[in-house]
This record gives structure tokens, sequence and C-alpha cells, in this order.
């Protein structure tokens, strides 16, 4: 697989993510205007309780990309088409039967958690069919991997865009008649259609006899249940993370900041995406590398060397820019003035930018077959989560659990990023950006100003012009930094191949 073919799908794979981070926003403005901050919180506590049963999963997507591109880098695609097939037939059944058995739990945990009787009651008919969208979402993620894996990237952000089209669709349809109990069954509904498109996809690009689809391989599926296991780890690590920062929203500052927590992380994660899913290309494009000549060392450190480098100088003033739109652009999101929403989104947006820079590692060892830094981070970052938000909670209220959710995030994320410097004797300081530190030294002033502004501002009237020329003058300033960077060159090559 060539460099060009890796930049054509991360390409791709980034203009999805902003397609759907506008559908995103516009769908969660509808949400905000028709249901309110707090049935949003709801829906947040929901979804992310019915997520435990995510632990049926076992790593089997996240290991599709890896043993696929290696049986197509070794030319043996009936060997891949067992791979799919095998996971797909363990997903079906095993997060099906954990969907069934935590529901009892789920209701215990709403019920326990929601104070208003009304709410709790919309909560419970929630569950049923929320439950269905997270065993058809592990559908989804398996049928995705495995198109990533025929590195077939735009077939797979075809297929998720037409899902976030339907999904407003549906939802501008059923919200205003049967209010929030419908959001669980429309969640299903556009994960349905997601399957099924990228089913098709797959059919197509496979390009394989019927027979070869009807087949089973005990080796390999011990190989992949192996390497699930360590995948598995980094699922009970994550379900410690999210899941739990909502509970903890909810005892310790009810479901008004569990809403605004809610948007605020999605829009940071949907931020973050449009630069980390073109660097999720690196697993099956150096997975399909190894299965044809070996796991090489030196290319590993090369590869690390140049991701890194280039995460630094798009990543920093890309999260910077953010932080300086941000509380006018969660105003106009909301449509009124929440002085927590806009510290919630700060704290978010600084904990996931120290996230991304662990991104070349975490990406390069799942790639490798590595996965024992990446479970130890994951645990980490959960159990951090835990012991650091009862405690900052108990104090601080609900603005101490989004504190100690980032601080756990931050601190897990330079585990991976040191554990695999060393392992393979990289310093980062050895390159990094000399336009680092003056687009530091820009934009942390910058946020700090547009923050103060917006807190006195208030949402009152329309922001003056000259604000936006302030804005545009740091823009620029940061542009010119990054466009100084000799890496730029490269990059400017690859896309004019492509």
């Amino acid at each position: 697989m060539s460099m060009r073919l890796l930049s054509g799908n991360a390409l791709a794979s980034s203009a999805s993510t902003v397609f759907n981070a506008v559908l995103l926003f516009v769908f969660y403005r509808f949400l905000v205007q028709k249901l309110g901050i707090e049935q949003i919180g709801v829906w947040s506590l929901v979804f992310a309780t019915c997520g435990v049963a995510r632990l049926g999963e076992f790593g089997m997507a996240g290991g599709v990309a890896k043993f696929v591109g290696n049986d197509l880098g070794a030319s043996k695609p009936s060997r891949a088409i067992t791979t799919i097939v095998m996971s797909a037939c363990f997903l079906l059944v095993v997060v099906g039967m954990c969907a069934l058995l935590i529901q009892p739990f789920v209701y215990w945990v709403l019920t326990h958690t929601v104070e208003d009787a009304e709410l709790v009651l919309v909560a419970l008919k929630l569950v049923p069919w929320t439950l269905a969208a997270v065993w058809m979402a592990a559908m989804v993620n398996l049928l995705c991997a495995a198109l990533d894996g025929n590195q077939r990237t735009v077939l797979r952000c075809l297929a998720m865009m037409i899902g976030g089209v339907v999904q407003l669709v549906l939802a501008y349809r059923w919200i205003p008649i049967h209010g929030l109990e419908v959001l669980g069954r429309l969640q299903f509904s556009f994960l349905s259609i997601q399957a099924l498109l990228l089913l098709a996809s797959l059919l197509w690009v496979m390009k394989q006899p019927l027979v070869s689809w009807i087949s089973w391989d005990n080796t390999r599926f011990i190989k992949m249940l192996k390497y699930g296991a360590g995948l598995q780890i980094t699922t009970v690590g994550q379900l410690l993370f999210e899941p739990t920062v909502r509970w903890l929203l909810g005892v310790y500052s009810g479901l008004t900041l569990t809403g605004y927590y809610e948007l605020a992380s999605r829009a940071i994660v949907q931020f973050r995406l449009a630069i980390t899913a073109a660097f999720q290309m690196i697993v099956p494009f150096y997975a399909t590398r190894i299965g044809r000549i070996g796991e090489s060392r030196a290319e590993i450190q090369r590869a690390y060397r140049r991701t890194f480098r280039l995460l630094l100088i798009i990543s920093t003033p890309y999260f910077l820019l953010i932080g300086c739109v941000l509380p006018f652009l969660f105003t106009w999101w909301t449509g009124v003035f929440s002085e927590s929403f806009i510290w919630v989104g700060l704290i978010c947006l600084l904990g996931w930018y120290i996230n991304i820079l662990a991104v070349p590692a975490f990406m390069l060892y799942l790639a490798i077959g590595k996965l024992q830094w990446v479970a130890v981070t994951q645990i980490v970052i959960g159990s951090l989560n835990l012991l650091f938000g009862l405690l900052l909670g108990h104090y601080f209220g609900g603005l101490g659990v989004v504190v100690a959710a980032m601080m756990a995030l931050s601190i897990g994320s330079c585990i991976v990023l040191n554990r695999f410097q060393k392992e393979y004797d990289i310093s980062s300081f050895d390159y990094l950006p000399k336009t680092l530190i003056p687009t530091t030294l820009l934009g942390m002033p910058s946020i700090a100003f547009f923050a103060w502004f917006a807190m006195h501002w208030r949402g009152v009237g329309v922001p003056p012009i000259w604000l936006l020329a302030v804005l545009s003058l740091v823009a620029a300033a940061m542009a010119g930094l990054a466009w100084r960077d000799p890496l730029r060159n490269e990059l400017m090559q690859r896309l004019r191949a492509r």
C-alpha cells in the first residue's frame, strides 16, 4: 500500500468527520430547543449506562482492522473474510446477551440517580431501544474496521455521512411528536441503516464467492480472542471513564450540568476526531505492510517521528483557536449564556489536547499488536477518574468531577506516550516544531482574553465586529507560524499528488 493511498484515506476520513461534526451541532441544537438541557442530561445518563453492554465486544471490532490488513497484505483474502465472519457472529451473540443481562442494572442506576419521577419513567422507556442501539453500534464498528482493513475508507465515510443525515431527518420528524422517549429508537434506526450500507460496501469490495462467507477457523479465532483480551481491558477502562463521569455528575450536580457535559464532550471529541480520524489510518496501513515484509524497528521509528511532528503542527494551533471561539460557539449552540457550560468546555478542551498527543503511539501499538501499555493506559485513566471524581466531586461538585476526569485522561495519555518513546529510543525534544513555543505563547493569552470577554458579554446582542478582526489576526498569525515548518513541504507534496 502506498503512502499516497494512506494520505487519500486520511483526507477522506477527516472530511467525513467535519461533515458529521456539522450534523452533530445541528442535531444537538435541535435537541436543546425541543427538549431542554435537563432532558439531554437524562439521555446522556441512559446511553452511558447502557454502554456497559460493550463489555461483550471483547475487542473483536478493534482487532479486525489489524487482522484483515495482515491477511490482505499476505494475499489471503479468504482468511480475511473468515476473520470478519467469525467476529460478526461473536458480536451478534455475546453483545446481545450482555445487553439482556445488564438491563436490570441499568434500571437500578437510573432509579437511584434521576430524582424527578416523570423523568425516571421516560428514562426507563428509553432503555430497551438504547440497548438495541448499543448492540447495533458494535456491528457498525466491526464493519467500519473491516473496510479500513481493506484500505477502503472512502466507502466507510460515505456510509457514515449518509447515516448522519438520516439521524437528523428522523430527529426533525419524530422528536416534536414523541419527545425524549423516541431517542433510543432513533439511534437504533440510523445505526441499522449505516450497518446495511457498510455491509453492502464490504460485499462489493471483497468480491468473493458466497461460499467463502460461510467459514470458520478455530486457530484464527483463538488468536483473535487473545488479541481481543488486551483490547477488552481498554474497554473496561473506557467504561470506567465516560459512564462514571456522567454518574458522578448526576450525583454531585444534577442533570443540568450532566447535559452541559454531554454537549461539551461531544463537541470537543468531534473536534478532536477531525484530526485523529486521519491518524487512525495508521493501523490498517502498517498492519498491511507488516503482513508483507514483517515488523521493522527503523520503519516504526520513522513513522512515529513523522506522525508525531505532523500532529503537533496541526493540533496545537487548531485547539488554541477552538479555545478562542468556544465561549461564543457554545452560547450560540444552546441559545443562552452559561458560565458553567463554558468552563466545562475549556476544561475538556485541555484534557483532550493532551490526550491527542498520545494518538501516534496508541495507533502504532495497535498496528504492531503490542497491547500491554494500551491496556494499562486505559485502566489508569478509568481508575484515576473514579478516584479523583469521588474526591473532587465531594468537595467541589460537578466542576470538580469534570476536572478529575480530564486529570485522569491526561495522566493516562502521558503513560503510553512516554513508554512508546522509551521502547523505540525516541526523544520528542529532538524534533519538536520550532513554532510550538511562539504559537502557544500567542494562543494561551488569546483564549484568556476571549473567555474574559464572553463572561462580560453574556450573550447579550451581537459580538462587536472588532472581535472577529482580532480573532482573524490570531488565526492568521498561527497559520503563518505553522506554514514555516519544513514538514509543510512534504505535506503539500502529498496533497498535490492525491
